[in-house]
């Protein structure tokens, strides 16, 4: 059974409300506010880096400053532009930018390697019982470099990006509504199903997390007051705030680990961002706090480790060569 633990706070001392936007660039390496942090180390690099919405393989975007066109850049140098002003990104998906440019249409596709527009997503539009169009849903990313999963409470959608079309889609009963979703890689899902009355109410007493199959039959439910959930390698994990604690599950939804959270004070985690190896995540709190959790043998070397290193470094610097 694998073990995880908390390795160590970054962020601020927590204090007002503020949720940290942080962009994962690689195993053990984010970007928070325009630095780079080395999570194996601990250390916060001082050059800034430029543009936002970073993706692990290098890919950024920025805005250019003389035409406020948007640009695409590449870990290779190149730079693509692309002919949007304003909006905000849903992120990339393969070769692809998903972006909201127009609150009252649908998103729209970018091709990330020419600049192209690919088009709007076609059945985001919704019909008679989903609503006339899908504006802000709930999505999640599972890094396929193919889809993303949409929650727009009625039902689940997973988003086939290059057709701009929706490839699978499980509904809610009508006394339910869906909080949430996501996916691993061979297609089992969970959400959380609230009772609509619940939802009138603000209440989550009574939510259940829900498991389905590739093909969409629901295999079981379980009580679940938690707040986020997320795919971690090939398991589930949800923050459990009420219990302060972290819980990952199989894809048969039973509980493989629980993870006590750190200090969680006043607003426990309501936020997981896991990272690529599926080893180690971060939970993110509601007051500008963001802590690291994972596998004991990616925690960050020890001061002393590191002032050991470098004094073995410098003997080895100042004894005389052989010759």
């Amino acid at each position: 059974m694998t073990s995880y633990v908390h390795f160590r706070r970054y962020g601020k001392k927590p204090g007002s409300a503020e949720v940290a936007t942080i962009d994962i660039v690689g195993d053990g390496q984010v970007v928070y506010r325009g630095h780079r942090y080395d999570l194996r180390t601990g250390e916060k690099g001082i050059i800034k880096q430029p543009g936002f919405s970073l993706h692990v393989d290098g890919r950024f975007l920025q805005w250019n400053q003389s035409d406020s066109f948007l640009e695409v850049h590449h870990a290779d140098g190149k730079v693509i532009t692309v002919h949007i002003v304003g909006g905000k990104p849903i992120g990339f998906v393969g070769k692809y930018l998903v972006y909201s440019d127009d609150a009252r249409q649908p998103w729209i596709v970018y091709d990330t390697n020419n600049g192209e527009l690919v088009g709007r997503i076609e059945d985001q539009r919704g019909d008679a019982t989903h609503g006339t169009v899908l504006y802000s849903p709930q999505w999640f990313d599972p890094k396929n470099d193919r889809t993303l999963w949409l929650c727009e409470g009625s039902r689940l959608a997973e988003l086939d990006v290059a057709k701009r079309r929706m490839a699978r889609t499980i509904e809610a009963d009508p006394e339910h509504v869906f909080i949430g979703v996501a996916a691993l890689t061979d297609g089992h899902v969970i959400t959380l199903a609230r009772t609509l009355e619940d939802k009138a109410k603000h209440k989550r007493s009574g939510d259940r997390i829900v498991l389905f199959s590739p093909t969409g039959d629901r295999l079981r439910d379980i009580a679940g007051e938690v707040m986020g959930l997320h795919r971690l390698g090939e398991h589930f994990i949800v923050s459990d705030d009420r219990k302060e604690q972290f819980v990952i599950y199989d894809r048969s939804l039973e509980p493989v680990a629980n993870v006590e959270m750190f200090e969680p004070g006043k607003d426990a985690y309501n936020s997981i961002v896991p990272f690529p190896n599926g080893r180690e995540w971060l939970g993110v709190g509601g007051r500008g706090e963001w802590d690291h959790y994972g596998e004991p043998e990616l925690a960050p070397a020890s001061k002393a480790k590191k002032v050991a290193v470098k004094k073995e470094a410098a003997k080895k610097a100042k004894k005389p060569s052989a010759e």
